[in-house]
């Protein structure tokens, strides 16, 4: 984990060197949980992420994902120093 603060906001990534996630996968990670899906540990994960992606909107911060498959995914997002 990696944590930068400037004057204007304060970043936080996360990196690890899984299965990486598609390009596709990427930009469904912050929409809603299909309520049909049979694999609950990715309804488990979608969810832990919606509820990161409402906290950081609702602080007016912005959250994203840098993924390479078979080389890791990074996490980061940053919220705005008041």
């Amino acid at each position: 984990m990696h944590t930068k603060r400037n004057d204007k906001a304060v970043v936080v990534s996360v990196s690890d060197s899984g299965v990486g996630i598609s390009k596709d996968n990427e930009t469904n990670e912050y929409r809603p949980i299909d309520n049909n899906s049979r694999n609950a540990g990715r309804k488990r994960h979608r969810l832990r992420m919606l509820i990161c992606k409402e906290f950081i909107d609702k602080h007016h911060g912005e959250i994203w994902a840098e993924s390479d498959l078979k080389n890791g995914t990074t996490l980061a997002f940053f919220i705005p120093v008041a």
